[in-house]
């Protein structure tokens, strides 16, 4: 997809949750991560963080949860793996809650495998200019669920092509990049 954000909002709509939703996230993170949220008609609920990781606090998510919460994103903030991550897949399991990983900070190997035995998951990738793996711009979805799989194919074979115009400056940016960082002081 053309963006994180982007991929989210598609993502979202192809899970068809009922408008009025709660979608858990930490309050730590950017509006690229609430805009698609409430874009969908959903509503952020905010969860509170860790000091040690910077990610989801799991005991304010126990405090906040209601059974309107029907998605949950756990964010890898700069890239660290959430120190309570697997209590909160065994939460998002317990509780039937679709769970995307956020790993648009970064991420190490072991994170882009899906818990075990679960249909309920994804981790979104992002590839813009601050990311880790960067192409300008970019995003993909990883799923194990092939249903959901295959309604993400179909909804990004309806998305139109980038202008050739956007290509060319995306292509051009990664040229000029070290001549663009030399001119900083």
């Amino acid at each position: 997809y053309f963006s994180g954000r982007a991929a989210l909002r598609i993502l979202l709509s192809a899970l068809h949750i009922p408008t009025g939703s709660l979608v858990a996230i930490q309050g730590f993170t950017c509006a690229a991560v609430a805009l698609p949220i409430v874009s969908m008609g959903l509503k952020p609920l905010y969860i509170d963080i860790n000091q040690d990781d910077f990610s989801m606090n799991i005991d304010d998510l126990k405090r906040k949860y209601t059974e309107n919460v029907t998605v949950l994103i756990l964010q890898h903030s700069f890239g660290i793996v959430p120190s309570k991550r697997d209590e909160i897949i065994r939460f998002c399991k317990d509780h039937h809650i679709f769970l995307i990983e956020d790993l648009a900070h970064g991420y190490i190997p072991h994170s882009l495998q899906s818990p075990p035995d679960t249909l309920n998951y994804c981790a979104l990738l992002s590839f813009g200019r601050s990311k880790l793996l960067s192409s300008v711009f970019g995003s993909a979805v990883l799923t194990p669920n092939k249903a959901l799989s295959d309604v993400l194919e179909n909804a990004q074979k309806e998305l139109p092509d980038a202008p050739k115009s956007l290509v060319y400056r995306c292509l051009l940016y990664k040229m000029l990049l070290p001549t663009i960082k030399y001119t900083y002081p």
